[in-house]
């Protein structure tokens, strides 16, 4: 399977970031007011459009962390916004509940696991560890175009990328499947065991989008099925997940939590998942990035957009049921072990769950599309308007890939 260490021909020296207060950030974000930076090197660690929505930096830190010890190299990861005001606000809130992610939701999801007995080496680790953020330069707490966050670099561990364009095998999604379960029921069990907190997380989950652009991006997806003859006759099945995708993007009414809902993903496909292979190159681990979508909606609803963006079609097509069976033996296993009721969690509802989310979440899957397809050309981190040139975009295999997703829930009597 095609890898990518993200590496490949990029500037070696963003100037779209200043870091001249790395020494505070790290000093906050590692809990050492003694440690010191001595130097510092970035470089753009994926070209500017592969994550859409965000600058994505190397930075290698070399600090000594009391006046007397030795230099050492931390490899970092920098995320920051685009240069770009129109996309300004919905970075903002994105930018919140990634570090909300990083610094509150997953945390407390291992506590519930350590509380359980879980042993240490079992406890879920999906995310890279994080290394501080700031908000702005000003004395407030307000967000600005000049916050971003910081965590370890993967790369440099030999976590990679798989090949967007040729999707997963069944190693790599296997363990995808598998984290992302846990995930799922380890939101559960916080709303069943830290119902406080899970207030919280519900707000954080539930602001919306204000970039208008997306209203745009779904209208293409519109016209597409109405230019093709092939789906002419799907037409008001993707005008009806046009609104449901809309409402759930824009609408500020909060929805009654349901049996399923916990917090999503939101955007988890190929790009924001991270591999490890051992030394006997199998397939051993997984860190999932990219926390700036979730929402507290049915957990579910992140499986469709997944299967259909993100996996190869052999693999479907032989291991799409061994699939769901791992995904809900583990879901349901998670929350036995740590304690919560699986009564009203039973395969039926499951199935049934799936497929409502599959039907809401058909227009979010026909985009994706777009996004697997496009390739990234320099011009576009250049003028930073690649949300705009993919969704414009249409190539030839665009009608054959929405087809491809029809066939897919035709299969599972989604439709």
């Amino acid at each position: 399977m095609e890898q990518s260490t993200g590496n490949e021909n990029l500037e070696s020296k963003p100037s779209d970031i200043d870091f001249h207060d790395l020494e505070t950030l790290l000093q906050q974000g590692l809990g050492n007011n003694e440690l010191k930076v001595i130097d510092h090197q970035t470089k753009y660690l994926l070209p500017a459009g592969e994550n859409y929505s965000s600058l994505v930096v190397k930075l290698d830190a070399t600090i000594c962390r009391k006046d007397d010890a030795e230099k050492e190299i931390l490899h970092l990861v920098a995320k920051a916004r685009i240069p770009n005001d129109e996309y300004l606000d919905s970075w903002i809130l994105g930018f919140k509940k990634e570090v909300f992610a990083y610094t509150e939701l997953l945390p407390i999801y291992k506590d519930i696991e350590v509380e359980a007995g879980i042993p240490e080496n079992e406890l879920i680790d999906i995310i890279p560890k994080y290394t501080g953020h700031r908000n702005s330069f000003k004395n407030n707490s307000e967000i600005d175009k000049d916050s971003l966050i910081l965590m370890e670099n993967m790369k440099m561990k030999g976590y990679y990328n798989c090949d967007r364009h040729t999707g997963l095998d069944l190693e790599h999604a296997t363990i995808a499947f598998t984290s992302l379960a846990k995930y799922h029921a380890l939101g559960i069990a916080m709303m069943q065991k830290r119902p406080s907190f899970a207030q919280i997380a519900m707000r954080i989950s539930e602001t919306k989008f204000v970039d208008q652009s997306v209203v745009e991006a779904y209208d293409t997806v519109r016209k597409a099925f109405h230019k093709y003859s092939s789906l002419a006759v799907y037409i008001d099945l993707i005008e009806a997940s046009i609104t449901y995708m809309i409402d759930k993007l824009f609408s500020q009414e909060i929805r009654p939590v349901r049996l399923w809902d916990a917090i999503s993903h939101g955007d988890f496909w190929t790009n924001n998942i991270l591999f490890h292979k051992n030394d006997q190159n199998r397939v051993d681990d997984v860190k999932f990035v990219d926390w700036a979508l979730y929402f507290r909606i049915s957990v579910l609803a992140d499986l469709p957009y997944f299967l259909c963006t993100s996996i190869q079609r052999t693999v479907l097509d032989d291991h799409f049921d061994d699939l769901l069976n791992l995904y809900y033996d583990t879901f349901i296993r998670t929350l036995e072990r740590v304690g919560c009721d699986t009564t009203m969690f039973t395969r039926k509802s499951f199935d049934a769950e799936l497929k409502k989310q599959a039907i809401n979440e058909l227009a979010m899957c026909a985009l994706a599309i777009k996004f697997i397809h496009y390739q990234v050309e320099k011009k576009d981190e250049e003028n930073r308007q690649l949300h705009k040139n993919v969704f414009e975009s249409e190539n030839d295999n665009y009608e054959v890939s929405l087809l491809r997703i029809i066939e897919i829930y035709q299969r599972r009597k989604w439709l």
